[in-house]
């Protein structure tokens, strides 16, 4: 009876444990004064949900930026090249450079955030939290093609939320070197491959329509503010 009312403990315990949000950032020389107050945009809109943010810069291999005003778990992943064709390649590289720095658990829910981006309100963030049963919280992006004769809707992947181990481990598989040669495979493509083979084997994947997030960048023919 002791033994079993300790694993419930514990199994409590690990659900109980808040998400946490990896953010992505570029501090490139091009807007940077723009680029910096959207950051500082979206950082506060976490912090008054009740998150600090774990954020991987990939830019700068040292500190300190005004990053380090605003979150006490700054890693400066120095990653990023400019002469990469593929961004998706750049931000990969800049979140495995974070797996090293900071100690997650591989239960730990991430919630991937590209920084630039802001939560218009927290639904999204509380329907993370009731829902750590499932190994990952994504959504779709309509305004992609869908992939492939699987008619599969392309995930967005500005933000998600996935397990530590399977985010840990579908970055680690990913090929960098042909998605750079071949543009056409985007990170949005990849993660949305991976997802589909990984539910055919047994892993929990909810897709949701809406994310509540908005961002300052524009696809044809819509506004500037683009809404997920």
């Amino acid at each position: 009876m002791k033994y079993l009312f300790f694993l419930i403990l514990l199994f409590s315990s690990v659900y109980a444990q808040q998400a946490k949000i990896l953010y992505t950032a570029a501090l490139l020389e091009n807007n940077f004064e723009t680029r910096k107050q959207e950051y500082i945009h979206s950082i506060n809109i976490l912090k008054e949900f009740g998150y600090k943010p774990y954020i991987v810069e990939s830019c700068n291999k040292s500190g300190p930026t005004f990053f380090d005003e605003y979150s006490s778990h700054v890693c400066y992943a120095g990653t990023n090249d400019p002469t990469l064709r593929n961004k998706g390649v750049n931000e990969v590289l800049s979140l495995l450079a974070a797996f090293g720095e900071y100690d997650f658990n591989d239960d730990d829910m991430i919630i991937k955030l590209t920084g630039r981006y802001f939560f218009e309100n927290d639904l999204f963030l509380k329907f993370v939290e009731k829902n750590k049963k499932y190994d990952a919280i994504v959504s779709r992006d309509t305004r992609r093609q869908i992939f492939d004769r699987d008619i599969v809707p392309i995930v967005f992947t500005g933000c998600f939320a996935m397990k530590y181990k399977y985010l840990k481990r579908m970055l680690e598989q990913l090929d960098l070197e042909k998605m750079e040669r071949n543009i056409d495979k985007i990170l949005e493509r990849e993660v949305t491959k991976y997802l589909f083979s990984f539910v055919q084997k047994g892993g929990t994947v909810v897709y949701l329509d809406k994310l509540h997030l908005t961002a300052n960048i524009a696809f044809p023919g819509q506004d500037r503010l683009t809404h997920w």
